[in-house]
């Protein structure tokens, strides 16, 4: 019979519901770990909401790098969402949502998750064009194709962590009781499901870490010459919006400008990679050597990697003077009202 995922179920235990029966220690263990959960999901849900007001509501942001932010921080926000989900599974044990909601939370964690690695990939690209190409920044890119680039993303990621779940097995494969959280990582360890986990990491991971290593260092090329290299000023605004083919109330930004947000979403990648990289290369190594990760360990990282969906907020509030004034006037605004 299949296990089912009822809140109902007589025996949580045999359905593998049980969230707390790997905990060991006294109840302040168990408070920790609540603590944990919660501080990571509400975090995330009250930073990225933030980040989507302040910078819908910046009038210039550098070019398009404005579409990419959003769709990272609303990736970010739908994750934090779903963390929120694994709040009262870390109190009570039990996941009481019903089938249903498990199989839907597990097809918007891996959507959100690979949405928003694939993200800060499009934004390095945007800033090589930016900063390789910026004569034809304007005729390279678009709003439209932006637009395309992003929507695209979503939807076949969509779809894809919709085949996962389908095809993933029974129900007691979705949800993982030393997460509290349905989210498919019981789903990988199945052998029948290596071909998925391989496209999905060839779709997501992989090209977004490799792809941004290079395109930073093609960046870090291209400043190193135009350090060295004398650019003739153009005469007026107006010739300059004509050569981008720029509408005529947008300019380019200062090249200085456009290095500092290069530096910013520099750190952003590598905030992805240091709280991403320990999970995935924990959870590589068991299932080569067909062993199990020790469940403490497992609950920290997996955690850890979530933690990363509000990290772009205090890195936009550390290094940008714009995110931080655009911040202070929204909140002035909501204080006065």
């Amino acid at each position: 019979m299949e296990p089912s995922l009822n809140d109902t179920s007589p025996n949580d235990t045999e359905l593998g519901l049980s969230g707390l029966h790997w905990v060991s220690g006294t109840g302040a263990v168990w408070v920790l770990w609540t603590t944990i959960v919660a501080a990571v999901s509400l975090l995330s849900v009250f930073a990225n909401l933030t980040v989507i007001f302040v910078v819908s509501k910046i009038e210039y942001l550098l070019e398009y790098s404005k579409y990419f932010i959003l769709s990272i921080a609303l990736a970010d926000f739908g994750n934090g969402l779903v963390c929120c989900m694994a709040i009262v599974p870390s109190i009570t044990g039990e996941w009481p949502y019903g089938r249903v909601v498990c199989k839907l939370q597990t097809i918007l964690s891996l959507t959100f998750t690979a949405a928003s690695v694939t993200g800060i990939l499009h934004i390095h690209i945007e800033r090589f064009v930016a900063i390789e190409k910026p004569l034809r920044y304007y005729s390279i890119l678009s709003k439209r194709k932006c637009f395309g680039v992003i929507a695209t993303t979503w939807i076949l990621y969509t779809a894809f962590a919709t085949l996962i779940v389908v095809d993933g097995g029974s129900d007691s494969d979705l949800y993982d009781h030393m997460l509290y959280q349905c989210c498919g990582t019981m789903i990988f360890k199945k052998p029948s499901m290596l071909i998925y986990l391989i496209v999905l990491a060839m779709t997501s991971l992989f090209p977004s870490s490799v792809g941004i290593l290079v395109i930073n260092y093609r960046i870090t090329q291209v400043l190193k010459r135009l350090r060295t290299t004398v650019v003739p000023a153009e005469s007026t605004q107006a010739s300059r919006d004509a050569t981008l083919g720029a509408p005529a109330s947008t300019s380019l930004p200062a090249s200085e400008e456009r290095r500092g947000t290069y530096r910013t979403f520099i750190v952003v990648a590598l905030a992805f990679h240091i709280s991403w990289v320990p999970l995935v290369v924990v959870d590589t190594y068991c299932f080569a050597t067909n062993t199990e990760v020790n469940p403490t360990l497992q609950f920290l990282l997996y955690w850890l990697a979530m933690s990363n969906s509000f990290w772009n907020f205090f890195i936009y509030s550390m290094r940008s003077q714009k995110f931080r004034n655009q911040m202070k006037k929204m909140f002035s605004s909501c204080a006065a009202t």
